[in-house]
């Protein structure tokens, strides 16, 4: 939402995690929706229980075989949320390990698998009732210095109002955006 100029008209709105379903073929014609159909975006917070219904910088996508459902996997928000590929609709959430970046559907077994990037592990999750059942960790060289200042940086529902944004919905990876941001405040301005 960088067309918007200046902080206060933002109100720290300023960054939706949308989807988008592209059909085979190589077809133009695609479809996009919000993957936070809790949010009104009229305020820059809601309630804490709000909050954590939210995905944040969204990653991974696996897509049932009847490609009627898809899942997505939300780094900063450590959690998994099922939607239909038809309207966005939300159909299941499931908190998982931190950092979780890539999924997998073993659609035979019923079963997901997120890779958790922060947590240094691998969540099962039971697609039926989308329930994690088990996190298995794996060796992780992070040092702790870093793993500390993780949820600083990315950690959707600690630093944001609506559970959606963090710092590293810009600066992903940590990296510098590239984008062009006016925000200033100009109620600060004064003319001489």
């Amino acid at each position: 939402k960088n067309e918007i100029r200046f902080e206060p008209n933002l109100r720290g709105v300023f960054i939706r995690a949308e989807g988008a379903i592209l059909p085979a073929g190589g077809s133009t014609t695609s479809s996009r929706g919000d993957l936070n159909p809790h949010l009104s975006y009229s305020s820059g917070s809601v309630a804490f229980s709000q909050r954590i219904l939210s995905i944040g910088d969204p990653r991974g996508v696996a897509v049932s075989s009847s490609g009627l459902r898809a899942y997505a996997t939300g780094m900063g928000s450590s959690n998994i949320v099922a939607f239909s590929t038809s309207n966005y609709a939300r159909l299941g959430l499931c908190n998982v390990g931190e950092g979780p970046t890539g999924i997998v559907l073993d659609a035979s077994r019923g079963r997901l698998f997120t890779l958790n990037r922060f947590g240094g592990s691998v969540s099962v999750v039971d697609e039926q009732s989308f329930t994690e059942l088990a996190e298995i960790p794996y060796f992780d060289p992070t040092p702790q210095a870093v793993r500390n200042g993780r949820p600083l940086l990315f950690d959707t529902h600690a630093t944001s109002g609506l559970g959606q944004a963090s710092c590293a919905s810009c600066h992903i990876d940590a990296r510098m955006d590239q984008l062009a941001w006016d925000l200033g405040d100009r109620s600060e301005e004064h003319t001489s």
